[in-house]
């Protein structure tokens, strides 16, 4: 197998334009997130942005990082993450959106463990985590099976088909007892800047889980077997 995390980010936000580059807690986002995604074990990590001039500077950051790159569609994510998928050799690959410094590199880590067992390994399809502590593993020949049903409003998103066509696909839904889907961890905003900066405080945004940032236990998870088709998450 040949896992690869991809990481999506472009430059334009529209609530918060630069926020890829953006710095959090004395770290640039982008760096940050690809500190934390290296910590999952995968392969390899990519950058997967735009072939537009505005994402030169953050394509350029990314390959400073040590990241591959690679850039593609600027609305067609499904195409863009076929590309990825070409140009990286991935058989398996994580979907981490670049907007979130509290991604879980732990969380990750154990689903990855699960990939020869399932075609999408995901914590969306019951939301028990954070707003933007997602885990999404998919298979890369799944993934290019179903890509062409993907509908025009679907293709400015990752994997929001997949979850319409469930019961096609080898599922696997990595959950926890507790539920914290009430908390809002991902980086949007002017104030949700504000905020995270006061909840990393003086800690090292990279190695900081959300968990102990917010006075948590860590999650004890569970990996439940989908075998009924369920709703876009």
């Amino acid at each position: 197998m040949q896992p690869v995390v991809f990481i999506y980010a472009r430059s334009d936000s529209q609530r918060l334009p630069g926020k890829a580059l953006m710095p959090l807690a004395g770290t640039p986002l982008v760096a940050l997130v690809a500190a934390r995604a290296a910590r999952v074990g995968a392969r390899s990590c990519v950058l997967v942005t735009t072939d537009r001039a505005v994402d030169d500077r953050l394509a350029d950051t990314g390959r400073a990082l040590g990241l591959g790159v690679v850039r593609g569609h600027a609305t067609d994510l499904v195409a863009r993450s076929l590309q990825a998928i070409a140009e990286t050799g991935a058989t398996h690959f994580l979907r981490v959106n670049g907007d979130s410094p509290f991604f879980a590199p732990e969380l990750a880590a154990a689903a990855m463990d699960h990939l020869r067992d399932a075609d999408l390994v995901s914590n969306l399809i019951r939301r028990r985590f954070p707003y933007g502590v997602a885990v999404e593993w998919m298979s890369a020949d799944a993934y290019a099976t179903l890509s062409d049903s993907a509908a025009e409003a679907e293709r400015e998103h990752v994997t929001q088909h997949l979850y319409r066509q469930l019961s096609k696909l080898r599922v696997l839904s990595l959950e926890q007892a507790r539920d914290d889907s009430h908390l809002r961890l991902a980086l949007d905003t002017a104030q949700e800047h504000a905020d995270l900066t006061r909840l990393i405080g003086s800690q090292d945004p990279t190695q900081l889980s959300y968990w102990s940032a917010c006075g948590l236990a860590a999650p004890t998870l569970g990996m439940i077997p989908q075998t009924t088709q369920a709703g876009t998450p």
